[in-house]
């Protein structure tokens, strides 16, 4: 259940967004292009982290200081400064309202997986959290997960060892290029690769068309992880209505 996965990880995204606010702030302060770019980069993997938990304040708060984070790298006006450090603070505010209680979004296990044959998911993403978020809702749908954080060899690696049915990749790391990781896996000598989905906190007019027809599918974290379960299941099945119409 979303209830019981949010009690679990509170602690720890309550740690990795003060620390999140926190760089973005300090890197606000300096005023420079490149230091609002990395507030930017900050603020969008919290909106990620947030979403994929079901904090929606917090997520849509750190999306709009994302956006004027961005606002600012281009003009870096008196204006733009104030307005971004209020969002920033924004941000701070919703994450202090988070010890209120909140309602259970509906996640549940999958109790018939398990065992033999069960689905295997590899994730590469740049944040901990999110990678531990979608593995422990992935594992209670009957899936056996391995991650690996923002490295494209060791995802590589993961991909021929492991043998993952289906990868989940965030489309945004500094180290892992995406599109780049899913081209290399498409050209496996597997019989059948494993689908590749992008798990992003960017929205789908950003994404582009171009990148998204890239992967099998790309799914909002903005829009928590009952969501991103329920659409690899869909693909599955897809997948195995394929199989027996060529079968």
């Amino acid at each position: 259940m979303l209830g019981k996965l949010r009690e679990r990880f509170m602690a720890d995204f309550l740690q990795s967004a003060r620390q999140r606010v926190a760089v973005a702030l300090d890197r606000l302060a300096t005023g420079r292009p490149e230091d609002a770019r990395e507030a930017a980069r900050e603020l969008h993997a919290l909106g990620g982290e947030a979403g994929l938990i079901g904090l929606t304040q917090v997520c849509e708060a750190a999306v709009q200081g994302e956006n004027t984070a961005r606002r600012l790298a281009v003009s870096s006006g008196s204006a733009e400064r104030v307005a971004c450090a209020r969002a920033v603070r924004a941000v701070a505010r919703a994450i202090e309202l988070l010890e209120q209680p909140r309602v259970d979004a509906g996640l549940h296990p999958d109790q018939g997986a398990g065992g033999a044959g069960r689905r295997r998911a590899l994730i590469v993403d740049d944040s901990p959290l999110s990678a531990s978020l979608l593995g422990e809702v992935l594992e209670r749908a009957g899936f056996d997960v391995r991650s690996i954080i923002d490295d494209l060899e060791a995802a590589l690696a993961a991909v021929v060892e492991f043998e993952p049915d289906v990868v989940l990749a965030d489309l945004q790391m500094p180290k892992c290029d995406s599109r780049e990781l899913c081209a290399r896996i498409k050209q496996t000598a597997r019989a059948r690769p494993p689908m590749v989905v992008v798990v992003t906190a960017m929205a789908p007019e950003e994404v582009g068309t171009e990148v998204a027809t890239s992967f099998d599918a790309v799914i909002s974290k903005h829009d928590g992880l009952k969501p991103v379960v329920d659409r690899v299941m869909v693909l599955f099945a897809g997948a195995k209505l394929d199989e027996r119409a060529h079968g």
